[in-house]
Protein backbone atom coordinates (compact mmCIF):
# COMPACT_ATOMS: atom_id res chain seq x y z
CA UNK A 1 0.00 0.00 0.00
CA UNK A 2 1.28 3.75 -0.67
CA UNK A 3 2.98 5.73 2.02
CA UNK A 4 0.29 8.45 2.84
CA UNK A 5 1.75 11.35 4.95
CA UNK A 6 1.26 15.39 5.12
CA UNK A 7 3.41 18.26 5.41
CA UNK A 8 3.16 20.97 8.65
CA UNK A 9 1.56 22.97 6.39
CA UNK A 10 -1.22 20.10 5.92
CA UNK A 11 -0.40 19.57 2.13
CA UNK A 12 -1.37 15.74 1.90
CA UNK A 13 1.06 13.39 -0.44
CA UNK A 14 1.12 9.82 -1.16
CA UNK A 15 3.84 7.93 -2.75
CA UNK A 16 4.74 3.68 -3.51
CA UNK A 17 6.50 1.84 -0.43
CA UNK A 18 9.63 1.99 -2.34
CA UNK A 19 10.44 5.77 -1.83
CA UNK A 20 10.11 5.39 2.04
CA UNK A 21 12.72 7.33 3.36
CA UNK A 22 13.31 9.57 0.78
CA UNK A 23 13.75 13.73 0.73
CA UNK A 24 11.54 15.51 -1.21
CA UNK A 25 10.33 19.28 -1.19
CA UNK A 26 6.67 20.59 -0.35
CA UNK A 27 4.71 21.86 -3.40
CA UNK A 28 2.70 24.03 -0.97
CA UNK A 29 5.42 25.58 0.92
CA UNK A 30 8.35 24.50 -0.23
CA UNK A 31 9.74 23.12 3.07
CA UNK A 32 11.88 20.02 2.97
CA UNK A 33 10.34 16.70 3.50
CA UNK A 34 10.89 13.33 4.81
CA UNK A 35 9.12 10.28 3.42
CA UNK A 36 8.13 7.94 6.33
CA UNK A 37 9.61 4.22 6.94
CA UNK A 38 7.70 1.63 7.42
CA UNK A 39 8.64 -1.33 9.48
CA UNK A 40 9.66 -4.54 7.69
CA UNK A 41 7.59 -7.70 7.45
CA UNK A 42 8.76 -10.74 9.00
CA UNK A 43 8.83 -13.47 6.71
CA UNK A 44 7.00 -16.79 8.02
CA UNK A 45 9.12 -19.37 8.89
CA UNK A 46 8.85 -22.80 6.75
CA UNK A 47 8.02 -25.45 9.05
CA UNK A 48 10.79 -28.29 9.80
CA UNK A 49 14.20 -27.51 10.38
CA UNK A 50 15.34 -23.95 9.37
CA UNK A 51 19.00 -24.11 9.43
CA UNK A 52 18.46 -27.50 6.71
CA UNK A 53 17.31 -26.29 3.40
CA UNK A 54 18.61 -29.70 1.57
CA UNK A 55 16.69 -32.05 4.77
CA UNK A 56 13.81 -34.94 3.19
CA UNK A 57 13.09 -38.09 4.13
CA UNK A 58 14.38 -40.45 1.29
CA UNK A 59 12.46 -43.87 3.23
CA UNK A 60 16.04 -45.86 2.85
CA UNK A 61 15.82 -48.32 5.31
CA UNK A 62 18.97 -50.87 6.26
CA UNK A 63 18.85 -54.61 4.60
CA UNK A 64 17.67 -56.91 7.54
CA UNK A 65 18.58 -59.95 5.19
CA UNK A 66 22.16 -62.03 6.89
CA UNK A 67 24.05 -62.60 4.23
CA UNK A 68 25.08 -66.30 3.53
CA UNK A 69 28.47 -67.71 4.71
CA UNK A 70 31.20 -68.57 2.43
CA UNK A 71 30.77 -72.12 1.35
CA UNK A 72 32.97 -74.92 3.38
CA UNK A 73 36.03 -76.25 1.50
CA UNK A 74 35.55 -79.71 1.17
CA UNK A 75 38.78 -81.98 2.31
CA UNK A 76 40.54 -83.67 -0.57
CA UNK A 77 40.68 -87.95 -0.86
CA UNK A 78 44.40 -87.88 -0.08
CA UNK A 79 43.85 -86.55 3.66
CA UNK A 80 44.48 -82.87 2.64
CA UNK A 81 48.26 -83.33 1.60
CA UNK A 82 48.93 -81.15 -0.99
CA UNK A 83 50.55 -82.87 -4.39
CA UNK A 84 54.15 -82.05 -5.29
CA UNK A 85 54.72 -80.35 -8.91
CA UNK A 86 54.75 -77.40 -10.76
CA UNK A 87 52.66 -74.35 -9.63
CA UNK A 88 49.67 -73.04 -11.63
CA UNK A 89 50.82 -69.98 -12.76
CA UNK A 90 49.49 -66.69 -15.30
CA UNK A 91 50.98 -67.46 -18.51
CA UNK A 92 53.61 -64.02 -19.50
CA UNK A 93 52.21 -60.96 -20.88
CA UNK A 94 52.10 -61.46 -24.43
CA UNK A 95 53.82 -58.57 -26.37
CA UNK A 96 51.22 -57.77 -28.15
CA UNK A 97 49.07 -56.83 -24.69
CA UNK A 98 51.95 -54.18 -24.05
CA UNK A 99 51.63 -52.59 -27.29
CA UNK A 100 48.22 -52.47 -27.34
CA UNK A 101 48.03 -50.97 -23.95
CA UNK A 102 50.59 -48.07 -25.42
CA UNK A 103 48.75 -47.10 -27.96
CA UNK A 104 45.42 -47.08 -25.94
CA UNK A 105 47.69 -44.41 -23.84
CA UNK A 106 48.61 -42.77 -26.93
CA UNK A 107 44.81 -42.34 -28.29
CA UNK A 108 43.57 -40.98 -24.69
CA UNK A 109 46.22 -37.90 -25.03
CA UNK A 110 45.65 -37.17 -28.25
CA UNK A 111 42.00 -36.83 -27.93
CA UNK A 112 42.33 -35.13 -24.83
CA UNK A 113 44.68 -32.17 -25.85
CA UNK A 114 42.47 -32.07 -29.64
CA UNK A 115 39.06 -31.42 -27.73
CA UNK A 116 40.95 -29.23 -24.89
CA UNK A 117 41.99 -26.76 -27.90
CA UNK A 118 38.89 -27.13 -29.99
CA UNK A 119 36.71 -26.28 -27.04
CA UNK A 120 39.20 -22.97 -26.32
CA UNK A 121 38.84 -22.51 -29.82
CA UNK A 122 34.92 -22.64 -29.78
CA UNK A 123 34.83 -20.15 -26.64
CA UNK A 124 37.04 -17.89 -27.84
CA UNK A 125 39.44 -17.83 -25.71
CA UNK A 126 42.04 -20.30 -27.36
CA UNK A 127 42.92 -17.52 -30.36
CA UNK A 128 44.04 -13.84 -30.18
CA UNK A 129 41.69 -13.15 -33.18
CA UNK A 130 38.59 -11.54 -32.19
CA UNK A 131 35.04 -13.15 -33.13
CA UNK A 132 33.52 -11.66 -36.82
CA UNK A 133 30.88 -8.79 -36.67
CA UNK A 134 27.68 -9.78 -37.27
CA UNK A 135 26.08 -8.57 -40.76
CA UNK A 136 23.04 -7.03 -39.76
CA UNK A 137 19.70 -6.12 -41.22
CA UNK A 138 17.16 -3.56 -38.91
CA UNK A 139 14.03 -2.53 -39.88
CA UNK A 140 11.28 -0.29 -37.67
CA UNK A 141 8.45 -0.65 -35.26
CA UNK A 142 6.24 2.11 -34.95
CA UNK A 143 3.28 3.17 -32.69
CA UNK A 144 0.94 4.99 -34.12
CA UNK A 145 -1.00 6.15 -31.15
CA UNK A 146 2.31 7.84 -29.48
CA UNK A 147 4.76 6.14 -27.06
CA UNK A 148 8.07 5.07 -29.06
CA UNK A 149 9.59 3.69 -32.19
CA UNK A 150 13.01 1.86 -32.59
CA UNK A 151 14.82 -0.41 -34.94
CA UNK A 152 14.80 -3.90 -34.89
CA UNK A 153 17.00 -6.44 -35.93
CA UNK A 154 15.13 -7.97 -39.09
CA UNK A 155 14.17 -11.44 -39.08
CA UNK A 156 14.73 -11.42 -34.38
CA UNK A 157 10.86 -12.78 -32.84
CA UNK A 158 8.58 -9.65 -32.36
CA UNK A 159 6.59 -9.18 -29.24
CA UNK A 160 4.89 -6.19 -28.92
CA UNK A 161 1.27 -4.62 -28.33
CA UNK A 162 1.34 -1.90 -31.70
CA UNK A 163 -2.22 -2.42 -32.07
CA UNK A 164 -3.22 -1.18 -28.25
CA UNK A 165 0.13 0.46 -26.82
CA UNK A 166 0.01 3.96 -26.17
CA UNK A 167 -4.11 4.41 -25.99
CA UNK A 168 -6.20 4.41 -23.34
CA UNK A 169 -3.36 4.64 -20.79
CA UNK A 170 -1.77 1.14 -21.86
CA UNK A 171 1.73 1.48 -22.37
CA UNK A 172 3.33 0.03 -25.25
CA UNK A 173 6.03 -2.52 -24.89
CA UNK A 174 8.43 -4.66 -27.62
CA UNK A 175 10.18 -7.89 -27.24
CA UNK A 176 12.74 -8.50 -29.32
CA UNK A 177 14.65 -12.20 -29.53
CA UNK A 178 16.96 -14.33 -31.95
CA UNK A 179 17.10 -17.30 -29.39
CA UNK A 180 20.57 -16.34 -27.88
CA UNK A 181 20.14 -12.51 -27.28
CA UNK A 182 16.92 -10.81 -26.10
CA UNK A 183 16.56 -7.79 -26.08
CA UNK A 184 12.59 -5.72 -24.15
CA UNK A 185 11.91 -2.36 -23.86
CA UNK A 186 8.98 -1.90 -21.09
CA UNK A 187 7.00 0.41 -18.67
CA UNK A 188 7.28 0.59 -15.18
CA UNK A 189 5.06 2.51 -12.94
CA UNK A 190 6.65 2.32 -9.91
CA UNK A 191 10.02 3.78 -11.68
CA UNK A 192 7.45 6.45 -12.78
CA UNK A 193 6.22 7.60 -9.36
CA UNK A 194 10.23 7.41 -8.40
CA UNK A 195 10.51 9.91 -11.61
CA UNK A 196 7.92 12.59 -10.68
CA UNK A 197 9.50 12.95 -7.33
CA UNK A 198 13.14 13.26 -8.39
CA UNK A 199 11.87 16.05 -10.36
CA UNK A 200 11.04 18.21 -7.14
CA UNK A 201 14.01 20.55 -5.96
CA UNK A 202 15.68 18.88 -2.94
CA UNK A 203 15.12 20.82 0.37
CA UNK A 204 17.31 23.32 2.13
CA UNK A 205 17.83 26.41 2.50
CA UNK A 206 19.20 28.42 -0.69
CA UNK A 207 21.96 30.81 -0.44
CA UNK A 208 21.87 33.23 -2.65
CA UNK A 209 24.19 32.98 -5.91
CA UNK A 210 24.66 29.30 -5.31
CA UNK A 211 23.70 27.47 -7.93
CA UNK A 212 22.58 23.76 -6.68
CA UNK A 213 23.30 20.92 -9.13
CA UNK A 214 20.50 17.83 -9.37
CA UNK A 215 20.72 14.60 -10.69
CA UNK A 216 18.81 13.61 -13.83
CA UNK A 217 15.68 11.85 -13.16
CA UNK A 218 16.57 9.15 -15.28
CA UNK A 219 19.44 8.70 -12.87
CA UNK A 220 17.60 8.48 -9.76
CA UNK A 221 14.79 5.77 -11.65
CA UNK A 222 17.78 4.14 -12.87
CA UNK A 223 19.42 3.44 -9.44
CA UNK A 224 16.39 3.27 -7.34
CA UNK A 225 15.53 0.00 -10.28
CA UNK A 226 18.97 -1.70 -9.69
CA UNK A 227 18.58 -1.78 -6.19
CA UNK A 228 15.03 -2.64 -5.87
CA UNK A 229 14.53 -5.22 -9.35
CA UNK A 230 17.56 -6.27 -11.18
CA UNK A 231 19.59 -7.20 -8.14
CA UNK A 232 17.16 -9.28 -7.35
CA UNK A 233 15.95 -10.99 -10.80
CA UNK A 234 19.85 -11.90 -11.47
CA UNK A 235 21.91 -13.91 -8.98
CA UNK A 236 25.50 -12.21 -8.45
CA UNK A 237 24.21 -8.92 -10.05
CA UNK A 238 27.30 -6.51 -10.24
CA UNK A 239 26.74 -3.34 -12.23
CA UNK A 240 29.40 -1.00 -13.40
CA UNK A 241 28.64 3.00 -13.16
CA UNK A 242 25.98 4.37 -14.95
CA UNK A 243 26.40 7.69 -17.85
CA UNK A 244 23.84 10.02 -19.39
CA UNK A 245 22.96 9.21 -22.54
CA UNK A 246 21.02 11.45 -25.40
CA UNK A 247 18.57 9.62 -27.35
CA UNK A 248 15.95 10.90 -30.07
CA UNK A 249 13.83 10.11 -27.06
CA UNK A 250 15.22 12.05 -24.65
CA UNK A 251 18.20 12.26 -22.30
CA UNK A 252 18.40 8.49 -20.53
CA UNK A 253 21.17 6.92 -18.06
CA UNK A 254 22.95 3.72 -19.62
CA UNK A 255 25.21 1.35 -17.45
CA UNK A 256 26.35 -2.25 -17.98
CA UNK A 257 25.95 -5.42 -15.75
CA UNK A 258 26.45 -9.01 -15.67
CA UNK A 259 24.51 -11.49 -13.66
CA UNK A 260 22.67 -15.32 -13.79
CA UNK A 261 19.31 -16.24 -14.48
CA UNK A 262 18.06 -19.60 -13.18
CA UNK A 263 20.58 -21.87 -13.77
CA UNK A 264 21.98 -20.40 -16.87
CA UNK A 265 25.16 -19.24 -17.44
CA UNK A 266 26.35 -15.72 -17.04
CA UNK A 267 24.81 -13.09 -19.36
CA UNK A 268 26.06 -9.62 -19.83
CA UNK A 269 23.60 -6.44 -20.42
CA UNK A 270 23.02 -2.75 -21.17
CA UNK A 271 20.38 -1.60 -19.09
CA UNK A 272 18.76 1.76 -20.02
CA UNK A 273 16.19 4.21 -18.14
CA UNK A 274 14.21 6.70 -20.33
CA UNK A 275 11.90 9.10 -18.58
CA UNK A 276 9.50 11.38 -20.38
CA UNK A 277 5.92 13.15 -19.66
CA UNK A 278 3.77 10.34 -20.58
CA UNK A 279 5.78 6.50 -20.20
CA UNK A 280 8.72 5.80 -18.07
CA UNK A 281 10.21 2.76 -19.63
CA UNK A 282 13.33 0.06 -18.84
CA UNK A 283 15.34 -1.28 -21.60
CA UNK A 284 17.14 -4.64 -21.28
CA UNK A 285 19.84 -5.54 -24.24
CA UNK A 286 21.42 -9.24 -22.82
CA UNK A 287 22.99 -12.14 -23.96
CA UNK A 288 25.44 -14.75 -22.89
CA UNK A 289 28.69 -12.79 -21.78
CA UNK A 290 30.86 -15.04 -24.09
CA UNK A 291 29.14 -13.26 -26.83
CA UNK A 292 29.02 -9.44 -25.89
CA UNK A 293 31.31 -8.68 -28.03
CA UNK A 294 29.07 -9.93 -31.16
CA UNK A 295 25.99 -8.60 -29.69
CA UNK A 296 26.84 -5.25 -28.60
CA UNK A 297 27.26 -2.95 -31.26
CA UNK A 298 23.57 -4.90 -32.80
CA UNK A 299 22.50 -3.49 -29.21
CA UNK A 300 24.19 0.00 -29.01
CA UNK A 301 22.69 0.46 -32.58
CA UNK A 302 18.66 -0.34 -31.52
CA UNK A 303 19.59 2.01 -28.39
CA UNK A 304 20.30 4.93 -30.47
CA UNK A 305 17.26 4.49 -32.66
CA UNK A 306 15.00 4.67 -29.61
CA UNK A 307 13.02 7.94 -30.19
CA UNK A 308 9.04 9.38 -29.62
Amino acid sequence: MPIAFKCACGKAYKVPDEAAGRKLKCKECGEPLQVPKKAAKKKPQAAGDPNDIFSMDLGLEEDATPSGLPPRRKKSSDGGKKKKGKKNSAPPPSPKTGLYIGIGVLAVLVIGVGGFFIYQSMNGSGGSSAPEPMVVEYEELKYPNGGFSVKYPKGWEVDANVDKGGSGGIPPFANFDDGTAHISIKHNNEGAAISDMASIPGGGQIIPGEQIEEDPPAKSVHEFMGETVYSLNFKKFEEQPGKELKLPYGTGWLSTFTGKEGFGGTQKAYRLTLTGTRFQYNVICKCPEKKWEQYEPVFMEVIKSISQ
